[in-house]
């Protein structure tokens, strides 16, 4: 199983994919109710060790900021 995420400040995109590289699961975690960065940081971690521990990937990924690539654009 391996996991896949899409981080901004305000949503996290994920997609669980199995060894065949299938879609298993896609979700988010939303974050535009929290205000605070660091209540944000908890519930953040808080999800994520759910998400590990009921699917245990052995791999985890984490998209590139394309911001890094495009000037003008979003930097969350």
């Amino acid at each position: 199983m391996y996991l896949a995420l899409d981080c901004s400040t305000s949503v996290i995109g994920i997609c669980l994919l199995d060894d065949s590289q299938q879609i298993k699961k896609l979700d988010y975690i939303d974050l535009r109710k929290i205000d605070d960065f660091w209540q944000k940081a908890d519930y953040t971690k808080k999800q994520l060790r759910e998400i590990i521990k009921e699917h245990k990937p052995v791999k985890i990924f984490i998209e590139e900021s394309f911001s890094k690539f495009a000037t003008g654009m979003s930097s969350s």
